[in-house]
Parts: structure tokens; C-alpha cells; sequence
């Protein structure tokens, strides 16, 4: 591996830095290291880390209030932080079988299920209702809004594309605020257009695994899965489950198994599709 070479009229340090006689005591905390690690309070505070402390792919933060760990996904602005959930396969099958896979879900949270295979409602100014279901689980952090295979900025504030509010509209809910039974509202101003009749609609979201305590170590969740291997690069993926669930829940990995967020629309009970803007080769895992 190389390095850039010591600019000139730098401080070149010739030994290892200690401080005084206590050669076990840190000489700066991880937190002050632009790419380090946070743990704080609020969502509010993790957006308020400065940027020169920030390095895409690699800082992390733990936020108190959501019982949650966040990853800045590439880019170190608001909009990148990411729940951190890894998934780690059992390759025991070939592309398109059905495998009993291992899933480990990091920060005691898994995908829920809910608010998906909902239509929108007709919204033509902003502040409007996005549709009739509200949100049926607590959500753990950041939740995404997809309409029609599209995935759009939720606001903790007025000011995005759509945001969830308990009373109507009037007010937005933090992500760490949002309940059962918010609703979203659509603003076409933002987003750029005004929302039809029986689109399609859903929420993507972490929900507390509790089948495991907020408190415990990295859990591992067994369950029965169809794994869907594109090893061949490809801008669209088609995927034909059997899933008896309509709307089931997908998980998406690159080939080393790192998670990946992409756009997909559920084309029929039976049928995914999903869309990149390149060639991509990856995994799909259905269940």
C-alpha cells in the first residue's frame, strides 16, 4: 500500500506519542478522528456531528434514543446515514434456491414487513395525505417512503419531499418521534410532482427484533429463504419467488455479501423487479 509523502514543514513524530508515564491512556479519543466511531443521544445530535469528523463508509454512530447503530453509506451528508445491518449467507444452494439462511442483524433490529402493497391517495398540494394506511409498526430510525419503485427524501421537518406527522399534517415528526398510527403526508412541490390515484406506496423501516433484548449482543436469526444469485452483471434483476407473501421483504448484497440499497417494485405476487443505473452483480434473498 502507498501514501502520499509528508507535505513539507509538517511535524514528522520519530517515536510513538504517550501521555507522560501513562503509556496505556489515549492520546485522542476516537470521537475527535475524522472517520471515528459516536455514540449520542438523539438523531437530532447524530446530524449534528461536523463534517470534517466524518468519513464515508467508515463512520459509525450509535444513537441512544432509537437503540440504534448508523452508518454514513457513501457520501457524509445527513442523507447517508443508514441503519448498520449486515447479512451473512450459508451458500448451500444454487442461483435461485431455496436455502435455509443465516442472517445477523446488528443493533438488535430486523426489516419489518408492514406498510408495503399500499396505494397512494390523490395529493395536488403540499401537505396532503399520501395514502390511507398509517404506520404500523414503532420504526427504528430513518424510515424510506417508495413510490412506484422510487425511493424518496423523508423530513423531519416540512421541507422534503414527504413527512409523517400524528396531527394531520400540521407538524413533522422526528424519526425517532414517528409512532403507530402516523400518517404520511405528500408534497409535490418538493418532490415534483403531485401524487395520483392508486399508485403505489410503501415504507420501508427497522423495526426492534423482539425475539431479542434491545440490550443483547448481535443476534443471529434463522429462517427459510430464497436466495437469488446475479452473477453475471446486470442493470435490471428479475426475480420470480414463492413467497406466499404478496409483498415479502428482500434483502440485497453485492457478490462479497455486503448489503446494497437499491430501487425495486413488486410487479406481482410472485414477481420483483429490480432497477440500477449500471451493470451491477449481487444477491437477492427473499423472505
Amino acid at each position: 500500500m502507498s501514501f502520499n509523502p509528508l507535505p513539507v514543514n509538517r511535524v514528522r513524530a520519530i517515536a510513538e506519542i504517550t501521555i507522560g508515564d501513562n503509556p496505556d491512556r489515549a492520546v485522542v479519543d476516537t470521537s475527535r478522528v475524522r472517520g471515528g466511531a459516536f455514540s449520542v443521544a438523539s438523531l437530532a445530535d447524530r446530524d449534528l456531528i461536523p463534517a470534517d469528523l466524518r468519513k464515508a463508509n467508515i463512520t459509525k454512530c450509535y444513537v441512544e434514543s432509537t437503540q440504534t447503530e448508523y452508518w454514513l453509506k457513501g457520501g457524509i451528508a445527513n442523507s447517508n446515514w443508514v441503519v448498520y445491518t449486515l447479512a451473512s449467507q450459508n451458500n448451500n444452494g444454487g442461483t435461485g434456491g431455496t436455502n435455509n439462511t443465516t442472517t445477523v442483524y446488528v443493533g438488535g433490529s430486523v426489516p419489518s414487513k408492514a406498510n408495503k402493497g399500499m396505494k397512494t391517495l390523490a395529493v395536488a398540494i403540499d401537505g396532503g395525505k399520501a395514502c390511507a394506511v398509517a404506520m404500523a409498526e414503532k420504526p427504528l430510525g430513518y424510515v424510506s417512503v417508495i413510490v412506484g419503485g422510487t425511493i424518496h427524501t423523508v423530513g423531519e421537518d416540512k421541507t422534503k419531499d414527504c413527512y409523517f406527522s400524528g396531527d394531520n399534517g400540521q407538524t413533522a415528526r422526528a424519526f425517532d418521534a414517528i409512532v403507530v398510527g402516523d400518517f404520511c403526508f405528500w408534497n409535490p412541490s418538493k418532490a415534483g410532482f403531485a401524487l395520483l390515484e392508486n399508485q403505489s406506496i410503501e415504507f420501508h423501516y427497522e423495526v426492534l427484533n423482539t425475539a431479542i433484548p434491545s440490550n443483547s449482543s448481535p443476534a443471529t436469526v434463522t429462517q427459510a429463504e430464497q436466495e437469488f444469485v446475479f452473477d453475471t452483471p446486470q442493470n435490471v434483476w428479475i426475480i420470480n419467488h414463492t413467497n406466499p407473501d404478496p409483498h415479502p421483504e428482500v434483502v440485497f448484497t453485492d457478490m462479497a455479501n455486503e448489503l446494497i440499497i437499491v430501487d425495486y417494485q413488486y410487479v406481482s405476487a410472485t414477481r420483483i423487479e429490480v432497477y440500477f443505473d449500471e451493470l451491477v452483480a449481487g444477491k437477492a434473498f427473499v423472505g
